[in-house]
């Protein structure tokens, strides 16, 4: 099955997805790729912005998989397709308050709710 079936399977191509948000869930043993790719592709091919939250796949699986499919999303990257990978995020503030840590050999503070806490790694 082609991306183009897929579109016209799940009639993606009879809906105007400018200024809309698509939410795709993935549940355990059902697979969202195709639909995915196919929203991709058409968003893509119609100019329509992308933002990627991603908690399950980085984003090197999907530049990866779009690769194969025949689409390059460093290219599409910051023109109108935003990644935002959270997980990512909270592991890079993690690092960084360790490596200060080990630096100042001091804990990092938190203000959590005007409560003060160290936390101690």
């Amino acid at each position: 099955m082609t991306m183009e079936e897929v579109r016209e399977t799940i009639d993606i191509d009879k809906i105007d997805l400018s200024n809309n948000l698509v939410f795709i869930e993935e549940h355990h043993n059902a697979d969202a790729n195709f639909v995915l790719h196919a929203i991709i592709s058409h968003c893509r091919d119609k100019n329509h912005g992308i933002c990627f939250v991603l908690f399950h796949n980085t984003f090197s699986h999907f530049y990866n998989v779009g690769m194969k499919l025949g689409y390059n999303l460093n290219q599409l990257q910051g023109s109108n397709t935003r990644i935002v990978e959270p997980l990512n995020i909270i592991y890079k503030n993690i690092q960084n308050e360790n490596n200060a840590y080990c630096t100042n050999n001091k804990a990092p503070e938190f203000n959590i709710k005007n409560k003060r806490i160290r936390l101690m790694i």
